[in-house]
């Protein structure tokens, strides 16, 4: 919060945010899911008093696109089994590329 201003301050925050985050200059909250990826952008919070004058605050966001799992180009051999016989043991290969662990 700003201080020290005449009067009540104004907020405002530029530029626009990434979709599906939003701003309320009244309780200065930036909250939302962002739906797309942004490059890391400045950000510049400005606080205006009743007379004009003005303070500032800069701060970067970044929106990241997840990790989707995935397997690449591997191939899995066939597999032929036959009743009442042992099978081979077949190692599948894991995934790569997630954010944090997998479950198979």
């Amino acid at each position: 919060m700003a201080t020290d201003g005449d009067g009540r301050s104004v907020y405002a925050l530029s530029p626009e945010l990434p979709a599906g985050l939003s701003f309320d200059p009244t309780t200065r909250l930036l909250t939302g899911t962002p739906t797309e990826p942004l490059e890391s952008t400045r950000f510049t919070l400005t606080a205006t008093d009743a007379d004009g004058d003005s303070a500032t605050l800069q701060f970067l966001i970044e929106v990241v696109a997840l990790s989707t799992p995935t397997f690449g180009d591997v191939t899995v051999p066939a597999l032929s089994l036959r009743v009442g016989r042992a099978s081979e043991t077949l190692v599948l290969p894991a995934a790569t590329g997630a954010d944090g662990p997998l479950t198979y």
